[in-house]
């Protein structure tokens, strides 16, 4: 199975640390020797598996541009965690830093022995019934949102060219440079990579998701069904697919957005960041996210109605009144169905506040980050 980024860099080696970071990797050795060092280790374990396909079997013969910038996000190191920063990165300057953020579906990985609450095993249905279920489709370059569904929509990564290039495709991700890849980085990319492309092949099976994928701008409209046919099951049949297990995300297909959100409400790991939030905040404002947040406290206080109702009801009674008992259970519970709603009502209103004065903040200290950079280029203060 392939490795994980480590979730705590402290302890863990050099090429450990840079991976994660994506920074250049320093070394005390001279070139050579890191060179020889990873070299070595990326003849004995990477020349002899082949690429899931051929070069005849490749859908894009020109070789691909990538993105000029993008927006990726990068780990940042801390004592206690790793969190996940908003960055733009120019594809030019690292393109295997391009592939790995491109391919990264760490956010699933992490929570993979919950995905069984998301979704089915290899559960993808192929893009017609996509379409007769009444699922619009959702464009993402995310690779953690491919497959990801909600009620009437389901996001669906589209197939780049890059991955559909053969020399491309050994350059990025297969059969990368010493100079790119550390070997942890390498063996996930791979494996990313191999369950994408077998993703594809499930989702895409006939001669009408075909061209529905290409309606949909999936799929490049230059390729035609015979060429897709070969090159899928190339990729399914390939000696690739024995040897490289795709990363544990892909065991599993399509995945429900309310669950996920659920789980990362509830982890141990995520509770004090995605409590409120879940997996994906699909809008920043706060209307929808008082929408969202605030079905439990109605369903809270329809529950408080009916049963306040309900002991009004027996109160008025003659059965009721001439029961001490039950006039003191409806005390106690009216009071604590009071208390319950103004508890949530509490709640609601604390995390409003909170979330306005986190971002207030975060650009408070983005700001003042400028600003002292901004002094040490003019005061030349070090």
């Amino acid at each position: 199975m392939p490795r994980l980024p480590q979730e705590n860099t402290q302890g863990t080696s050099s090429v450990g640390r840079h991976c994660l970071s994506g920074e250049p990797m320093l070394s005390s050795k001279t070139p050579k020797e890191s060179i020889e060092r990873v070299g070595t280790a990326d003849s004995e374990t990477a020349q002899d598996i082949p690429t899931p396909y051929a070069r005849a079997h490749q859908l894009v013969a020109e070789e691909p541009t990538l993105p000029a910038v993008v927006r990726t996000r990068r780990l940042r190191e801390s004592t206690t965690t790793v969190q996940c920063t908003p960055i733009h990165s120019r594809p030019a300057d690292d393109r295997y830093d391009f592939a790995y953020n491109e391919l990264n579906v760490t956010p699933l990985d992490e929570i993979a022995g919950f995905l069984w609450c998301a979704g089915f095993p290899d559960n993808i249905r192929h893009h017609i019934q996509q379409s007769s279920l009444g699922r619009k489709v959702v464009l993402t370059e995310d690779s953690s949102l491919h497959l990801v569904w909600r009620p009437g929509q389901i996001f669906i990564k589209p197939l780049p060219k890059w991955l559909l290039h053969f020399d491309t495709f050994n350059t990025l991700v297969w059969h990368p440079s010493p100079y790119q890849a550390c070997l942890e980085r390498r063996d996930y990319v791979r494996a990313a990579a191999l369950g994408f492309l077998l993703s594809y092949t499930k989702l895409v099976c006939y001669e009408s998701d075909l061209r529905l994928a290409q309606l949909h701008g999936l799929i490049p409209e230059s390729v035609t069904f015979k060429a897709w046919v070969a090159f899928a099951d190339a990729v399914a049949t390939s000696e690739a697919r024995t040897r490289v297990q795709p990363t544990p995300r892909y065991a599993y297909g399509e995945l429900r957005l309310g669950r996920l959100d659920k789980i990362y409400a509830w982890h141990p790991r995520y509770f004090r960041t995605h409590f409120l939030t879940g997996y994906y905040q699909g809008a920043d404002l706060y209307s929808t996210f008082l929408s969202r947040n605030s079905v439990w406290l109605l369903a809270l206080f329809l529950w408080a109605t009916v049963v306040l109702t309900a002991l009004q009801v027996g109160l008025a009674t003659t059965q009721g009144q001439s029961r001490e008992m039950y006039v003191k259970a409806a005390w106690v519970i009216a009071n604590m169905s009071l208390g319950f709603v103004a508890g949530g009502a509490a709640i609601m209103s604390v995390a409003c506040l909170g979330a306005v004065l986190g971002y207030a903040l975060i650009a408070l200290r983005v700001k003042l980050v400028e600003y002292l950079r901004s002094e040490v280029k003019v005061n030349g203060l070090v």
